[in-house]
């Protein structure tokens, strides 16, 4: 197979894998439709169902979950919901074959206020059935004006149960990165979506986290946006030396995409976050660090979106056909590559939902602690009692505990605060507010001279 380097294409994606195209010329949009299907859909459609289509919808529902025809409005909605920034009832959501699944449900939302959760599934918007109905269609149902109503029907999977929920749509604006210190320098960073500032919004939030030697990227419910923000993101590991491979319809070559590099690099070991909402975007990511071992993937299998669409303006303002007309692959360390497209990427380090911050917080301060300090035996605190007894030991002289600094840091949360006090040549450690049951941490023991010493911790009954 050929593989050459990505040329034609490398400034215009946009969207949700999406690229922006210039206009076909035809004399109708049916015609003018028929003939961009047949040049770039992928992978390819017969002339006998372009034949027999009659209308543009038609056609379409002959194509697959994410070829569709936009109208202008249904355009700025799409845009807008990227940038999140639009109006509706506060939910992320991913095309499902019942209707639309809720990936991430925003704090403070018509949504969270009715009690509805990630993993449900909108099934009705005002009593239309979004069963088979394309993705950006069902979507303009769900946003509208500020203070309209709207009424949604869900399904619970797990029961089976479906409830209605009438609320007024609102403005949202949500913030598109969240980040916040973890115990052990470790800076945790959440992107929502793959917007076209997304790469420079990472790199300004990094930089007011100090003291930082090592990162958590989570990319959990991210159902993608942007390429070219993909390109930039995947810019911030310092070795990446490819963004993804690509394939186009009625081409044989594969082309190679390198990643845009940034002034601001991920500095240390990096771990990314993904489920089985992580889709496009999030999964060139992922696949892009698996492959090339730029950092390690912990979660779940992702989505298996590994295609991308163009955005054609029909001429006479009549609307965007959005067209699958390319599929992206995975690059690995030699010159190979991964699929994704229904496959999906599989973590490094597979974990039960809810526990990745968790397990690789744990990880990265293990790596970082096994560095310097020296391991002790693990320890087991009282959930009534709440202390530590540190006592001298062949490591660790008296002389050097007596003013060691203590550093309790919670794995997954941050370092807690502790009052030390010395006692009978022995340090006795209390935090100053309840430890939860069942929690863990690293303990560290920072003498003022020689090697640390750090032990694991877990508050029992």
């Amino acid at each position: 197979m050929k593989k050459k380097f990505l040329t034609s294409f490398t400034t215009v994606f946009l969207g949700v894998g999406f690229i922006i195209m210039p206009t076909a010329q035809a004399a109708e949009p049916l015609t003018e439709v028929k003939n961009i299907v047949k040049q770039v859909y992928y992978p390819s459609v017969s002339d006998k169902t372009l034949q027999q289509a009659k209308t543009i919808k038609q056609l379409m529902s002959k194509l697959d979950p994410y070829s569709e025809y936009l109208t202008s409005a249904q355009m700025k909605q799409f845009i807008n919901s990227i940038e999140m920034n639009y109006v509706g009832v506060g939910v992320t959501v991913l095309a499902h074959t019942k209707g639309l699944k809720i990936t991430e449900v925003v704090a403070n939302s018509p949504a969270k206020k009715q009690g509805i959760q990630k993993g449900h599934i909108i099934t009705k918007v005002n009593n239309k059935n979004l069963k088979g109905m394309k993705y950006e269609q069902a979507i303009a149902l769900l946003t509208g004006k500020v203070n309209t109503n709207v009424t949604i029907t869900v399904l619970n999977p797990k029961t089976n149960h479906t409830k209605s929920y009438t609320m007024k749509r609102q403005k949202l604006n949500v913030p598109n990165v969240e980040t916040k210190r973890l115990a052990g320098g470790v800076g945790y960073i959440r992107l929502n979506s793959f917007a076209s500032n997304s790469a420079r919004d990472l790199q300004n939030h990094m930089a007011k986290l100090k003291d930082v030697n090592s990162w958590i990227l989570d990319l959990r419910g991210n159902p993608g946006g942007d390429v070219e923000a993909a390109e930039k993101v995947i810019g911030m590991f310092k070795k990446a030396k490819y963004a993804y491979y690509i394939k186009f319809a009625k081409d044989k070559t594969y082309y190679y995409q390198p990643p845009v590099k940034q002034k601001k690099q991920f500095n240390g070991s990096v771990a990314v976050l993904v489920d089985q909402h992580s889709a496009s975007a999030s999964e060139m990511t992922a696949a892009a660090v698996k492959g090339q071992k730029l950092g390690t993937v912990y979660g779940q299998k992702t989505y298996g979106k590994g295609v991308q669409q163009g955005l054609f303006p029909l001429k006479n303002n009549k609307g965007y056909l959005k067209l699958t007309m390319a599929e992206f692959f995975g690059p690995t360390t030699g010159t190979g590559f991964t699929k994704i497209n229904r496959v999906g990427v599989t973590p490094n380090v597979k974990t039960v939902a809810g526990a990745e911050v968790q397990t690789s917080h744990k990880a990265l301060l293990q790596k970082a602690l096994a560095k310097n300090s020296v391991k002790t035996n693990s320890y087991v605190m009282s959930y009534n009692k709440q202390t530590m007894t540190v006592k001298p030991s062949k490591t660790l002289s008296w002389s050097k505990l007596k003013n060691a600094k203590v550093y309790v840091m919670q794995i997954g949360g941050t370092t807690q605060k502790v009052t030390i006090k010395k006692a009978s040549q022995q340090l006795v450690i209390q935090p100053k507010t309840t430890l939860k049951k069942g929690s863990t941490y690293y303990v560290k023991i920072k003498p003022t001279t020689g090697k640390s010493t750090y032990t694991y911790m877990r508050v029992g009954s």
